[in-house]
């Protein structure tokens, strides 16, 4: 195997090259060391090093041992063949990993291109390597033998950066470019970019860098953040995740995610900018380990100013889902419902009893009552439009009650008078005297179990039949809710069955005090 030009031209990058032989250039006693590592089930894994001199060697490795052991290199060159830190004996290089586990938000290199642009504005990266799992940044500079001094600068770049603080070393291997990550799947590792051989490639010196990262750290006043226990939350919130998230704080690798989720959640909760980013502080001190106050508000800043949406229960990427699902509990959790954009309005409603009067119980239906909840969240009216797209499906992409039905529905409630329609075409719900009706509560969150398809409209009717009960200390036995609606006590029996199999309800079986056995229900939204 012959090496190509674009490995070469990496391997200028990190080592002195002759230019009369094209081929490095070491002193007697100065070697680049290689290591293969094969990856083997249940046992230790198989580890190959070589102190080789010239690129021929280093072609034959490759040639047979690329495609079934993963490969490495090392980022300074060795005195003698030895791979402790004290025979480490010159480096060329900055190196930087980033593993794309730590950052669930980003999505391919430029996001962490644009991530070092806003923390260190006057850094810029020489090479980019893809490692399979996250991507290798590197930054040339002059060569130089003092080892201490390059590794403080290196761990100084990761810690501002948030890449790995243990890849800093003057041990440290990189994976070889054209070999393959080997950890979970067989994954190639590629040259991004390499500006070694451009016109305008200047490497920088280590007297440059030092007044890079000193710069940051008096502008960004970065800061060490001493860790505060968890508190206590709302464990019956629209949001558990997020109030447990923010109670309790998160781990390294969730916290980006977590943030994001958090600053929208303050967003939506009517937070202004300041309060929002005091409550993000408080809760990175929360987290194991803390980032730094000046990582924390550049990234609260830019979730704040970005239509970033990570509110549902229901997300496609399965490294974010399984972040969120560490801290989901569904049975404390008032948003049931998958992916809505009104995961926000789980408020208490107050619908008026006067429209829960058996009567009126009797001559409507699901979707009547679904309507009516609806411009009680939106008291200041909606258009036809505007409700057809309240009550879409995110999944379907669809209305849950067509168009004729809709219309219809409309209809029927400005007759009954407990709407009306103006001239506008705004529907609005029209206010009348209680005379000491009083009204039911409940949560919005069952209406979205309706949009979403998880319950039909007649299941809905028997909800909203239950809680009324409840609250009037009326009975809710079968046969009481079935005189109330009008529907048979076998189905009443069924909706009540599909209510328990979408968690908006529990059931317990107790004894009465004259000891017969009846179910007790929980209403969980």
């Amino acid at each position: 195997m012959k090496i190509n030009q674009n490995l070469k031209n990496y391997l200028k990058l990190l080592f002195d090259f002759d230019p009369v032989t094209d081929d490095f250039k070491l002193k007697p006693q100065e070697y680049v060391r290689i290591k293969a590592i094969k990856p083997r089930e249940h046992n230790t894994p198989l580890i190959k090093t070589w102190y080789i001199k010239n690129v021929s060697e280093l072609e034959d490795i490759i040639k047979k041992y690329k495609y079934n052991w993963n490969l490495y290199i090392g980022l300074a060159t060795t005195k003698g063949k030895n791979e402790t830190a004290e025979y480490m004996l010159a480096r060329k290089v900055m190196f930087l990993d980033f593993d794309l586990k730590d950052y669930p938000q980003y999505n391919d290199v430029k996001d962490f291109e644009q991530h070092i642009k806003r923390n260190l504005h006057y850094l810029f990266y020489h090479a980019v390597v893809d490692s399979g799992n996250g991507y290798h940044f590197y930054f040339a500079t002059q060569r130089t033998v003092d080892n201490s001094r390059a590794t403080r600068i290196n761990k100084n770049l990761a810690k501002i950066l948030g890449a790995d603080p243990k890849a800093v070393l003057p041990t440290q291997l990189m994976r070889l470019p054209t070999s393959l990550n080997l950890k979970h799947d067989a994954k190639p590792v590629n040259i991004i970019c390499n500006n070694y051989g451009n016109p305008n490639f200047k490497p920088y010196s280590l007297n440059k860098l030092e007044k890079i990262v000193s710069y940051a750290k008096q502008s960004a006043k970065v800061k060490e953040v001493q860790q505060l226990p968890p508190k206590e939350y709302n464990k019956t919130s629209g949001y558990f995740c997020i109030e447990k998230m923010l109670a309790e704080g998160v781990q390294q690798g969730e916290r980006n995610f977590c943030l994001g989720r958090i600053t929208k959640y303050l967003q939506l909760k009517g937070y202004h900018y300041s309060n929002g980013l005091k409550v993000a502080l408080e809760w990175n001190q929360r987290c194991n380990p803390p980032k730094s106050v000046n990582e924390v508000a550049v990234d609260f800043k830019r979730y704040w100013e970005s239509d970033y949406k990570l509110l549902g229960c229901k997300l496609e990427d399965k490294t974010k889902q399984s972040i969120l699902n560490r801290y989901c509990d569904r049975y404390k959790c008032k948003t049931i419902f998958n992916n809505s954009k009104a995961n926000i309005k789980t408020k208490e409603i107050e619908m008026d009893n006067n429209f829960l009067k058996n009567n009126v119980i009797r001559k409507l239906r699901g979707n009547h009552y679904l309507i009516l909840s609806v411009l009680y969240v939106h008291d200041k009216g909606l258009t036809y439009n505007s409700i057809s797209q309240e009550i879409t499906n995110p999944t379907t992409k669809k209305p849950c009650i067509s168009r004729k039905t809709l219309y219809r529905i409309l209809n029927d409630l400005v007759e009954m008078k407990y709407i009306s329609h103006d001239q506008y075409g705004t529907y609005r719900l029209i206010k009348f005297p209680n005379f000491g009706q009083g009204a039911t509560k409940y949560y919005y969150s069952a209406s979205i179990l309706l949009i979403n398809g998880i319950i039909k409209q007649q299941d809905y009717l028997i909800y909203l039949c239950l809680v009324r009960n409840q609250q009037q200390n009326k009975s809710t036995t079968y046969d009481q809710i079935s005189d109330d609606t009008g529907i048979s006590k076998g189905h009443v029996c069924e909706h009540i069955q599909n209510l328990f199999k979408a968690k908006i309800l529990d059931i317990t079986k107790s004894y009465t005090d004259k000891g017969i056995l009846c179910n007790t229900y929980t209403l969980i939204a």
